[in-house]
């Protein structure tokens, strides 16, 4: 709609915004920081050819590009990211499955004009611009975008490996802390998955103060939890079109346990034990109903050992340690919050479990029915 903006535009054929009613549900204020600019990227390597232009901006990262450009009324420049470049040189895209990570600048006049898209970030070291023919590109820069948390901690020593594992760390935490821990900022699976949270959370408090960020995304899980105490793979979560991942799978759904004690135990603070105390006991009561013989089995999802190349570790036996770290954990956090009998209660469960454990994985000489090396590190754990 040309000129929408201005006075004088005509908008009588426009439809009249139409209201719902609120469902009375609270609305409350997000505690979490605020997604925003925290660092602006120059391109180390910039190269065209005709009308492409590759920008490589020398560290892949999760943001947006803010561009200062000319070019005549109409005109269409095409914005392609990514985050490798393939063996010709161009931008591989086969990662982001069905992601298009792809923006679209219509100028809209003639003189320079300063754009940045809204709503969107992506994931991307490399931005590919193809249209440039009938435009003048003044300056191009990425703008970093993740949740603006406070440093907490830093790490360096004197091996440069190492040093440089530790900023990929680093890295890889800013392009997902996303309102939601999300497993990557690039393809096309941008979700708040559980197991992906739980296991770097830890991690994330020796860099960040993540306090708030992770207690928002906690209530998240409590909203997603279903009647029955279950949890799900993700959170938040998207109802129907992720329907078959509400039963959570062990790993995923034991964040709603393990996260909330990670907190707890990194900044001793009791309220994160209060508020999630409800939802982590519905989980555990649902675990206990589902598995009376303290045997976790395969019901429902199970990635099992999901990054696991070639060999696989039965997945009863990562689920039923999984169960007995949530039954210790569920115990320590009874104890810290003098609930005395709950404690009791999730000592003995764990007991049971780490019982069935030894009783059906490992064998009278002390080996393991499923001699993988991810299935000794999870005994020695349990």
């Amino acid at each position: 709609y040309p000129g929408w903006m201005r006075p004088g535009y005509d908008d009588g054929n426009w439809k009249r915004v139409s209201t719902l009613q609120l469902d009375g549900t609270a609305l409350e204020p997000d505690a979490a920081p605020a997604v925003s600019t925290t660092q602006v990227l120059k391109p180390v390597v910039f190269t065209r050819d005709g009308d492409r232009a590759v920008a490589d901006f020398g560290q892949n990262h999760s943001g947006r590009l803010r561009l200062s450009i000319s070019g005549e009324a109409g005109a269409v420049v095409r914005i392609q990211h990514a985050e490798i470049l393939d063996g010709d040189g161009k931008l591989y895209s086969a990662n982001l499955l069905r992601a298009a990570q792809t923006d679209s600048l219509v100028c809209d006049e003639d003189g320079p004009q300063e754009w940045e898209p809204a709503f969107t970030v992506h994931g991307f070291r490399f931005a590919e611009l193809t249209g440039l023919e009938r435009t003048t590109l003044h300056t191009i820069e990425s703008r970093v975008l993740h949740s603006n948390l406070e440093i907490a901690g830093d790490f360096a020593c004197g091996h440069s490996m190492v040093d440089r594992l530790q900023r990929n760390i680093r890295w890889g935490l800013r392009s997902n802390l996303q309102t939601v821990p999300t497993d990557c900022p690039s393809r096309d699976e941008r979700l708040g998955w559980l197991a992906d949270a739980q296991l770097i959370a830890g991690t994330a408090a020796c860099f960040f103060d993540v306090r708030t960020y992770f207690a928002k995304w906690v209530q998240d899980i409590c909203d997603s939890q279903a009647a029955d105490g279950t949890v799900s793979d993700m959170a938040p979560f998207i109802s129907p079109a992720f329907d078959f991942l509400a039963d959570g799978a062990p790993g995923w759904a034991d964040a709603a346990v393990i996260v909330p004690w990670t907190l707890w135990q990194r900044y001793a603070d009791p309220e994160m034990i209060e508020s999630s105390w409800g939802m982590m006991a519905a989980w555990m009561g649902n675990l206990e109903r589902r598995f009376p013989d303290a045997l976790r089995r395969s019901v429902g999802n199970n990635y099992g050992d999901w990054l696991a190349i070639d060999t696989g570790t039965d997945r009863d036996l990562i689920a039923t340690a999984y169960y007995a770290q949530a039954a210790r954990m569920m115990a320590d956090m009874a104890e810290g919050s003098g609930r005395w009998h709950e404690a009791e209660c999730y000592r003995a469960l764990e007991e049971r479990v780490c019982g069935s454990f030894r009783k059906t994985f490992i064998r009278e000489d002390g080996t393991l029915s499923t001699p993988t090396q991810a299935a000794y590190a999870i005994a020695i754990g349990t």
